[in-house]
């Protein structure tokens, strides 16, 4: 015969006494049966979680591929490229803009000794005197020459400016003498005489300066020791076919090429932003959908090309590309340095202590416009003898993707230009009117107004914006795991047997 088990035990403890527990749950399960029946405990029953390990390495795959993908999409790409823990806050600023007519080595207009660098006439197929054996325009206009003063006598303004390039003269003769005869009354003040219509001979050539400033919280300054960028979309190569199945597959977008980020190299070694940190023949391709975004610093073939080598060459040279003082030579003067026409006549755009120097035909082709005299408005007419406005947005940043994350980054800045086609630009101006004479002189300019608009985003880090993220992704993590259950009691061929171990249906009577 078996001894009573003896229960040992601290002279202090006092046991818990589980027997009035057990009769309050005991009379609560019988008032919830006569309340409810039998159909008590399924209504209120309760679920707990349980750990199953199902030994099925395809379920494991499948679980293991979207922690995978989520890891990557949170982390690679939210945080990594995107920089979404970052507090991106909106960039505000300030351009001006200015016009300089071609000259010989781009010295400044206003010396003694500069000379204009016009194409002659006979050579420009727009206007009546051409005389080449290429194809005449579409409609041809007696042409004139005009420097920055003529066509803009009151210099830019703000971030707008309208650069004539057809203009209507017209000659009008004082009509209003008030008197008592006419009741001290007049019908019109002038009265219109005859018209003559002439183009700007060689606009296409006029250098645009591009000066512009930023500011969001405590980051502060201007483009002037900051390196620029512009975004070119290159279709070369493209038949007409791909760029059809590129718009059909990706819509209306602006680019169905190819979109390249080129750096704006200085025309000499006084600008004060050091050089692009891509070595020579480095090209950083990043892909956007079916878009590349690229650092243009090498051809297409891989090759660096000469007109690269010497863009680099005057980098090289002097200080290379160090932080120089202010004191720094104007537009005319930066750009006669060595190798500043270079650049003008082989890429249309280059940098100066200034600012950022685009000739109007490098403008014109970044919004898509190759010819002035083939592009028409939507009644036909040349946008040459119409008018046009040109778009240019400056968009400020200071991340970069997979860098910013690890501290590192700098301000930078991307010049995105499009076209805003309009029916009609123009501005009436008085030309000629001397004092006291009864006739003057009226002209209607049409041309090409240049918008400016300074904006972008710079990143703060955030705490709050890092834990949402963190929060997405062990929100991503559950998700994961209830879609792997769903896919194992529903969709494989022992689905039952899953469905059984994962959930059981205990029942009082099953004591």
């Amino acid at each position: 015969r078996e001894a009573p088990k003896r229960e040992l035990r601290h002279p202090g403890t006092v046991l818990p006494s589980y027997r009035g527990s057990a009769r309050s749950l005991a009379t609560m399960g019988c008032w919830t049966s006569s309340m409810f029946g039998p159909a008590a405990d399924d209504l209120l029953a309760y679920q707990t979680l349980k750990v199953v390990r199902i030994k099925d390495h395809r379920l494991g795959l499948i679980y293991y591929a979207l922690i995978f993908l989520i890891v990557v999409f949170i982390f690679g790409y939210e945080m990594l490229y995107n920089n979404d823990h970052f507090d991106k806050r909106e960039v505000s600023g300030t351009p001006r803009v200015t016009l300089r007519h071609p000259t010989k080595g781009n010295c400044d207009p206003m010396e003694r000794s500069c000379e204009s660098n016009f194409t002659s006439m006979m050579d420009l197929p727009y206007c009546s005197e051409y005389t080449g054996a290429d194809r005449r325009a579409s409609k041809e206009l007696t042409c004139q020459f005009a420097d920055r003063l003529t066509l803009l006598p009151s210099g830019g303004e703000g971030n707008e400016m309208l650069v004539p390039t057809h203009i209507t003269s017209t000659d009008e003769t004082a009509d209003c003498m008030p008197s008592a005869a006419n009741n001290y009354t007049c019908r019109n003040v002038f009265k219109r005489g005859a018209s003559r219509e002439t183009y700007v001979a060689d606009i296409e050539r006029f250098a645009i300066l591009i000066s512009h400033t930023y500011r969001r919280d405590t980051l502060s300054g201007n483009n002037n020791r900051v390196l620029g960028y512009y975004m070119l979309c290159d279709t070369s190569g493209m038949s007409a076919k791909e760029i059809r199945v590129q718009q059909l597959v990706y819509g209306a977008s602006e680019c169905v090429g190819v979109m390249r980020r080129i750096p704006i190299e200085c025309a000499n070694d006084a600008c004060n932003f050091p050089r692009p940190a891509a070595d020579v023949g480095a090209a950083s391709m990043l892909a956007v959908g079916s878009r590349v975004v690229a650092d243009a610093l090498s051809s297409e073939e891989g090759r660096v090309t000469e007109q690269q080598r010497r863009r680099l060459g005057r980098r090289a040279a002097g200080r290379g590309g160090q932080l120089a003082t202010d004191e720094a030579p104007g537009i005319g003067a930066s750009a006669s340095m060595t190798g500043g026409a270079e650049v003008v006549d082989d890429d249309g755009v280059f940098a100066i202590p200034e600012g950022d120097v685009f000739t109007v035909e490098k403008l014109l082709r970044l919004a898509g416009v190759e010819s002035l005299d083939n592009a028409t408005n939507h009644d036909g007419e040349p946008l040459r003898s119409s008018g046009t406005v040109v778009n240019i947005d400056v968009r400020y940043s200071n991340l970069v993707p997979f860098a910013s994350t690890f501290g590192r980054g700098e301000v930078t800045y991307e010049y995105h230009v499009s076209l805003k086609p309009l029916h009609q630009v123009k501005d009436d101006i008085v030309s000629w009117w001397p004092s006291g004479a009864r006739n003057r002189i009226v002209e209607r300019r049409n041309g090409i107004l240049f918008v400016v608009n300074v904006g972008g985003n710079f990143g703060f880090f955030s705490i709050l914006n890092l834990t949402m993220m963190l929060a997405e992704a062990a929100s991503m993590l559950a998700v994961a795991t209830i879609l792997t259950d769903k896919i194992a009691i529903y969709l494989m061929e022992r689905a039952e047997r899953y469905y059984e171990s994962k959930y059981e249906s205990p029942t009082m009577d099953d004591a």
